[in-house]
């Protein structure tokens, strides 16, 4: 799990992996005129790059599944967007094995 950086008081955002199904989520936490997005990008450095925005407000969350083989590797991170451009206060990215 990922979490954006403008954690004054809370997240704006984060993103998650679940290697059941794999299956990734990206929330958008907070009612502040901003929307999270994932960014994952599977395989080595020029693997395939899948982009998901909550473009539905706090408390909504989005999911998409990748059917990727065993011991496979990704990277991903979120950030936030305003007027869905832009990116703002993005985690680092984590890596993870699906």
């Amino acid at each position: 799990m990922v979490h954006t950086t403008d954690h004054v008081k809370d997240y704006g955002g984060k993103a998650l992996f679940n290697d059941r199904g794999d299956a990734f989520t990206v929330c958008d936490l907070k009612a502040d005129g901003m929307t999270a997005e994932a960014i994952v990008k599977i395989g080595d450095a020029d693997g395939t790059t899948a982009y998901l925005s909550d473009l539905d407000g706090a408390g909504t969350c989005k999911h998409f599944t990748r059917n990727m083989p065993e011991n496979h590797s990704f990277k991903m991170r979120v950030c936030l967007q305003k007027n869905y451009r832009g990116e703002y206060h993005c985690s680092n990215w984590a890596w993870g094995v699906a």
